[in-house]
């Protein structure tokens, strides 16, 4: 789907196609990796023989989608569309393309009210602190410690670094004290004669409008969107054109309708197995 193709979250969610208006899922309520506690009260113990063996069973919730409609609608007058044969599929691209810049930011931003829900709105987002005495609108390496400490262990290879494109410079000039100087953190071994090299931690660094302004909450966001599920109507954008909506004024119109729901597969952080940290696959850097 064209849609999908030029929006850059939508590719790694975990997309369902749907039949119908609804589907509900069900989903493990697992809040603590705490033995007892993991895969929602799911337990097994070591038996001696004849032992008396326990039952136990996992707590359950719904996930439940439910499709909204996103819209757009073009009017092109005849003469244009006669001096231009091509308009029609010029229109069908860009609307594909806002559409899945739209998609992009509902899953980031969306408030889940006739929209899909947001990983920044969502109950599993997990938020790392700002550094005591932190200048404002700034990224250090401690903050990229601290979120990479928040992403659990199991996530890391499927997360990737989103962020607001005014974030590059600041990666660029962190480092890590070392004696009366410090070691550059993100600098390629060329320093600014060669090109970023796009990872951070091992993980890559995706620059997408969709990010807060720098210093703002979501201005970075380090995230595995395979954690992330998107529902969808059978048969993508439906497309149809009138010659009879605006016929008195020699116009026609194109409609364009999509039919999408989605939100995060986590609602809650996780308590780790020590009882120290909470994680989750959905972490942002505080305000600064």
């Amino acid at each position: 789907m064209q849609t999908y193709e030029t929006g850059i979250l939508t590719k790694d969610c975990w997309k369902i196609p749907m039949a119908s208006n609804r589907l509900v899922m069900n989903a493990v309520d697992e809040t603590s990796r705490v033995t007892g506690s993991r895969g929602g009260g799911l337990l097994t113990y070591w038996l001696c023989e004849a032992g008396t063996k326990l039952a136990t069973h996992p707590k359950l919730r719904q996930i439940i989608l439910g499709l909204n409609k996103h819209i757009g609608a073009y009017y092109a007058t005849d003469e244009l569309l006669e001096d231009t044969s091509a308009l029609e599929a010029v229109v069908s691209k860009l609307f594909a393309q806002e559409f899945g810049w739209r998609i992009d930011d509902s899953i980031l931003n969306g408030t889940g009210a006739g929209m899909p829900l947001g990983i920044l709105n969502g109950p599993g987002l997990v938020t790392r602190a700002a550094e005591a005495l932190q200048p404002a609108d700034t990224v250090v390496a401690e903050n990229i410690l601290g979120m990479w400490n928040l992403m659990p262990a199991a996530n890391r290879n499927k997360a990737k670094w989103y962020i607001n494109q005014d974030v590059e410079p600041q990666l660029m000039q962190m480092y890590i004290p070392a004696g009366l100087g410090g070691l550059p953190v993100y600098l390629p071994s060329g320093g600014f004669v060669s090109a970023p090299n796009g990872v951070l931690l091992g993980r890559p660094i995706q620059p997408i409008e969709q990010c807060a302004a720098l210093g703002n909450v979501g201005d970075i966001v380090f995230a595995d969107m395979s954690q992330y599920v998107l529902g969808e109507k059978s048969g993508g954008i439906q497309a149809a054109s009138s010659i009879h909506v605006a016929f008195m004024t020699d116009q026609q119109v194109f409609r364009f309708v999509l039919r999408i729901d989605g939100q995060p597969l986590w609602n809650s952080g996780v308590l780790a197995a020590d009882s120290v940290t909470t994680r989750s696959p959905y972490v942002a850097l505080a305000a600064r």
